[in-house]
């Protein structure tokens, strides 16, 4: 048993050495025959004026990066290129059957396809690249590379945008009338791409073209194919537009800030440039184009006029609220303090002449005098004569210099029981009487400026938060159905 089976393991060993050695010696004298007399430096054809049709298809393998400042698109491809020879043809019956064999591209001629807007010289990974040849003068050549090519970017929907990147190949030297270039289909080959972090590949289109340039008279024809991108918005919304609203917003904080309080216009600064740091960043991601405006770029701009806006009110109002004892004017009081106060709900109630003034320093007087009549009942309650008398010199002396019409009148003989206006004395206070008239209104005229400095506080507030959330709106809109 042993004895036979060392004799079989031995025959078929001996069979394979001798069938290895005839399949590379047919090989070896496949090739020879093949390349007598083959010359690489010519283009095949073997009829007059025959074309050679090469057929191109590109799969992309993976994008690496698209570098938006320096509009460069990084990726790796895998090119397939197929053309007849019909120098390279042999019958497969003349060697055992052999129909294809593979030897390095430099042993034949190959198209000078390039990669136009490509910023390398050559595809790389050529070296020692191959291609498998077929009985019927067919060739294949398929090889790896990795690019880079230029790559218009719009960013005017930044960070919702698309961008289209074209590779656009076809040959340097052979015109269409000695070598035609189609695409094998109407789409790249997306089959084994990898994702990007960045960027979701939506399409590899491709389309045929025929351009007649202006040094030859000859059409050169060329297949684009049209990487199709688009921008993973997450991470820009929630690491740059999410907190550069907050920040914005965090600007109108300074309407609030009391005047006394000395810290409207630093609120307003430091907002303004954590703004500036924003713009700083989104400039850096941004190519420097002046042919489209990204609307990030302006809404940002906005912002950071408002905040602007908002120290410059800031200014206006503190020096309207620490103005010193100058009369407003009348036009800005009416203007101002009587219909825009009104619009805008700023309460002016504390200036003389107004309903609500008046009617509370009425008020006042009015249940002042009346308790103090009850009291002075309690205390006296019979007096007759001339005890009266001794009781009203020591009476703290009642006056209302903004009331006309109530009145306080002591008697020498009796005490008049005080009801409701009646108790109030219209009559003006003689030592209020010899002040000058401007001591007397200083109090009025700081209020008026105080009020005035709260209605342009509120007038601010108006304009700057409607200002903020319709650019908000339209911008985030309109990038959204971008």
């Amino acid at each position: 048993m042993n004895t036979h089976r060392l004799y079989f393991n031995f025959t078929w060993a001996f069979l394979v050495l001798v069938w290895g050695t005839d399949a590379a010696t047919l090989l070896s004298n496949l090739s020879d025959a093949t390349f007598a007399g083959y010359s690489k430096k010519v283009r095949p054809f073997c009829v007059p004026n025959e074309r050679v049709n090469v057929t191109l298809d590109v799969a992309l393998r993976q994008v690496f990066d698209l570098d938006e400042p320096n509009q460069l698109l990084k990726l790796s491809l895998w090119i397939r290129m197929n053309w007849g020879d019909c120098r390279l043809t042999w019958n497969p019956d003349d060697y055992d059957g052999i129909d294809n064999f593979v030897t390095e591209a430099k042993d034949i001629w190959t198209p000078d396809m390039a990669l136009y807007d490509s910023t390398q010289q050559d595809f790389a990974q050529l070296d020692g690249a191959r291609v498998q040849i077929t009985s019927n003068g067919s060739v294949q050549f398929n090889f790896p590379t990795t690019t880079e090519v230029r790559c218009k970017v719009d960013v005017t929907y930044f960070p919702f945008d698309r961008q289209t990147c074209p590779l656009k190949f076809g040959l340097w030297l052979h015109s269409g009338a000695e070598v035609d270039v189609r695409s094998k289909a109407t789409t790249g080959d997306l089959s084994s791409a990898d994702e990007n972090v960045e960027w979701e590949l939506l399409g590899l289109p491709n389309e045929r073209h025929e351009i007649k340039y202006s040094c030859c008279p000859e059409l050169y024809p060329d297949t684009t194919f049209y990487v199709k991108l688009k921008r993973k918005s997450r991470f820009y919304v929630m690491q740059l537009i999410l907190p550069y609203i907050v920040t914005s917003t965090i600007g109108l904080l300074a309407y609030a800030l009391p005047s006394e309080s000395g810290e409207k216009v630093s609120l307003g600064v430091t907002v303004l440039l954590a703004l500036t740091v924003f713009m700083l960043i989104l400039g850096d991601t941004l190519p420097p184009s002046s042919e489209t405006t990204p609307l990030i770029a302006v809404y940002f701009d906005i912002s950071i006029f408002l905040v602007c806006f908002s120290c410059l009110m800031s200014v206006l109002v503190l020096h309207f609220f620490f103005k010193p004892n100058t009369p407003v004017p009348s036009w800005v009081r009416t203007v101002f303090l009587k219909y825009l106060a009104k619009i805008l709900m700023v309460e002016a109630t504390r200036l003389p002449g107004h309903a609500t003034y008046e009617r509370s320093e009425k008020k006042v007087v009015r249940r002042t005098t009346v308790r103090l009549s009850r009291f002075m009942e309690k205390l006296t309650p019979t007096v007759h004569g001339n005890n009266r008398a001794q009781v009203s010199p020591a009476l703290p002396p009642l006056r209302d210099r903004r009331t006309t019409n109530d009145r306080v009148t002591p008697n020498q003989g009796n005490v008049n029981h005080v009801h409701g206006d009646e108790a109030l004395d219209h009559t003006p206070d003689p030592e209020y009487a010899d002040l000058p008239k401007e001591t007397r209104n200083d109090e009025t005229v700081v209020t008026e400026w105080q009020i005035l400095a709260n209605v342009l506080d509120r007038l601010g507030l108006f304009v700057h938060s409607v200002s903020l959330v319709l650019s908000s709106f339209i911008v985030l809109i309109t990038l959204e159905k971008s």
